[in-house]
């Protein structure tokens, strides 16, 4: 079998989408399924964390730079076509390369379909965004949908007429011993801290979630919050102002998480993860948390089904925000210690690669 993975970008930033796929290649690589990757955007690509010449960390799966001549060959020959994300330009054209030669293909959107509902656009933007529906979006092979909430908004939109649930996994592995492991010269954080693991980006909650801490109020005393990943934009400036004016710069950091080791020694030194995220998209941050024994607080954009009863689900929503992380906080450190082992145990049954690499496996050949 031979299946074409052409993903939107790579590197190794907190948030990205990467530490999710690269344990789906490698499980997929041991079942006898060929699978190249190709990388949709423009940026330079590399493997084995290293800088690359912009100084832009490098991703550590070996990926196919996007160029159309490649990728129609790659398409013609492949059994599959399988393209993650939905908003690079280059992703349409692989969907029309497909269409053309005959191949099967999956969209998996990860929350693409839902970004206008926080995203102002133009008249232009929408009205292609309605063309490539009735198009490339309806005849692909099926569109996956990575938790509830995706799947009900696909569904409620009638996008495709195979809407398939179809969650990420995670190496659980790669996360044993974090605490140990995680102390590669670099600081913890100390003391209670809650996290947030990801893009440094309105949409990723973190104002409803200052709000909500701010209106707890004396429960959270002792507690720092610490937002660490890339900055998009002028938005961290912006945030870092807001805190400013609040007062908060003692108890608020903004550090950056450009590999996994950093994300080891965050998640290491954490008490609470929280991804009170207003848009849908992979649980990148979540499964990490989960993996490592840290306790999670997640919006229902970004919740993994099935582990409800051992996380913190809200809606993404200030006033849902508020009680969720307050019922966390009133914990003692043992009972978190304790949910995050159910979780931990529940997640890896559940989203192991090892165990969810077969889930792919049948659904690719059901469309072949």
């Amino acid at each position: 079998m031979r299946i074409i993975q052409f993903v939107e970008s790579l590197d190794s930033q907190a948030g990205s989408l990467e530490y999710l796929l690269r344990g789906l290649f490698e499980a997929l690589r041991a079942r006898n399924v060929e699978t190249p990757v190709v990388r949709l955007s423009d940026a330079a690509a590399a493997t084995g964390g290293v800088e690359a010449g912009n100084g832009a960390p490098r991703s550590a799966i070996d990926a196919i730079p996007f160029e159309r001549a490649t990728a129609t060959r790659l398409v013609k020959n492949a059994d599959l076509v399988h393209v993650h994300g939905w908003s690079h330009r280059n992703a349409r054209d692989i969907a029309a390369v497909a269409r053309a030669t005959g191949t099967p293909y999956v969209i998996s959107p990860c929350g693409a379909f839902s970004g206008e509902r926080y995203v102002e656009q133009g008249w232009i933007t929408k009205l292609r965004s309605r063309l490539f529906e009735r198009s490339a979006v309806r005849t692909a092979a099926a569109v996956t949908a990575v938790n509830d909430e995706e799947e009900r908004e696909l569904r409620d939109r009638n996008l495709n007429d195979n809407i398939t649930p179809l969650p990420y996994g995670l190496t659980f592995g790669d996360y044993e011993g974090s605490a140990a492991l995680a102390q590669e010269g670099r600081a913890a954080p100390q003391g209670r801290c809650l996290l947030l693991l990801g893009p440094i980006h309105p949409a990723e909650g973190c104002v409803p979630l200052f709000k909500a801490l701010a209106e707890i109020g004396s429960d959270t005393q002792g507690w720092k919050l610490v937002l660490a990943g890339p900055a998009t934009g002028e938005w961290r400036q912006m945030l870092e102002a807001a805190v400013e004016r609040k007062d908060w710069a003692e108890r608020i950091t903004f550090a950056p998480a450009p590999d996994l080791p950093a994300l080891r020694a965050w998640l290491a030194g954490a008490s609470i993860l929280a991804s009170p995220s207003l848009r849908i998209h992979g649980p990148v941050s979540i499964l990490q948390a989960i993996a490592s024994g840290v306790p999670v607080l997640a919006s229902t954009c970004v919740a993994p089904p099935g582990l409800e009863h051992v996380i913190r689900v809200c809606a993404p929503r200030r006033e849902a925000f508020k009680p969720a992380l307050a019922t966390l906080l009133e914990l003692s450190d043992q009972e978190r210690a304790d949910l995050a082992r159910e979780a931990r145990e529940l997640g890896r049954s559940l989203f192991d690669w090892s165990v969810l690499a077969d889930r792919y496996l049948d659904f690719y050949k059901k469309l072949i």
